[in-house]
């Protein structure tokens, strides 16, 4: 079972002084504001900042043409590193019911794919297009459309792991630096799990992930910790600052119905705000993930 306990600061643009575990003071300035709750320290940026890209990408095992997808999504994360954030949502058909959650056919739904591989990047309609969902080929130029873009927020995250209890803290840091559209926002997590070794149709259209025969899927989702369309956020202003925590028991085995074992060291968290709509990912980042 999973236990999920929420605790929310917001506050106007102000600077915060408060202490470390080892009671040295952490002094905020103009451009970020600490703040500490049970030893849990984020950090984040006052300076007006460019959007980073969420690339949920629509994916399945049966599906001949998404390793070929998988490297263009690969190669756009070296190209331009700690700015793209992939999630591979197993789903549709061509998941063959293996690796699919609960979540997958309705973010699917959400973008109106007409196949895959295809992708939502930053939930957005691009102009020209009928549909979110758009086509490998659209993944490099869309995302650096949305990479131009200015943010109205600025996101940081850090979760902790403690080893022994599988139990999980999560703190996300948001501030405002112009007005959203929306007076209220939501913010989602996801969790996420690399290296699971298993099938995948055409593999070795991208070599890199084939080991001893076997396909490595990376960055698999596996749980939305705030459920399917995560949970509202105000104010939305310019200048509030928000700061939650939220509280997670990670389970011997994530993501319903297809569970595979959790392997802690290979879980990622990435934290993404959307407008009001569930559309229009404002922001997002991958948690800083700390295994104690």
């Amino acid at each position: 079972m999973k236990r999920i306990f929420i605790s929310l600061l917001a506050i106007a643009a102000i600077t915060i002084s408060c202490k470390d575990p080892n009671n040295e003071p952490q002094q905020g300035n103009d451009d970020t504001t600490d703040v500490i709750s049970d030893s849990i320290i984020v950090n984040v940026s006052h300076e007006v900042s460019n959007k980073n890209v969420l690339i949920e990408e629509f994916t399945g095992v049966a599906c001949p043409n998404c390793p070929a997808g998988h490297k263009v999504v690969s190669d756009i994360c070296a190209e331009f590193p700690g700015r793209i954030f992939p999630i591979n949502v197993h789903c549709t058909s061509y998941a063959n019911d293996t690796y699919t959650t609960k979540y997958g056919n309705n973010i699917a739904a959400l973008s109106e794919l007409t196949g895959v591989p295809s992708a939502a990047i930053n939930r957005h309609l691009f102009s020209g297009k009928s549909a979110i969902a758009v086509g490998r080929g659209d993944f490099k130029k869309c995302s650096q459309q949305i990479m131009n873009e200015k943010a109205p927020l600025n996101i940081a995250a850090k979760a902790v792991i403690d080893k022994t209890t599988r139990h999980m803290s999560v703190a996300v840091r948001m501030y405002y630096t112009e007005n959203s559209a929306k007076a209220k926002n939501k913010i989602n997590i996801a969790i996420l799990q690399d290296n699971v070794y298993g099938q995948q149709s055409n593999m070795n259209n991208n070599p890199d992930q084939v080991v001893n025969g076997k396909y490595r899927h990376m960055h698999m989702l596996r749980d939305l910790i705030l459920g399917q369309w995560g949970k509202e956020s105000s104010p939305t202003t310019q200048g509030t600052d928000i700061y939650q925590r939220y509280e997670y028991d990670i389970p011997e085995k994530l993501g319903t119905p297809n569970a595979i074992k959790a392997v802690l060291d290979d879980l990622k968290v990435v934290v993404f705000v959307t407008e009001s709509t569930n559309k229009e990912v404002l922001n997002c980042c991958e948690a800083e993930l700390i295994l104690k």
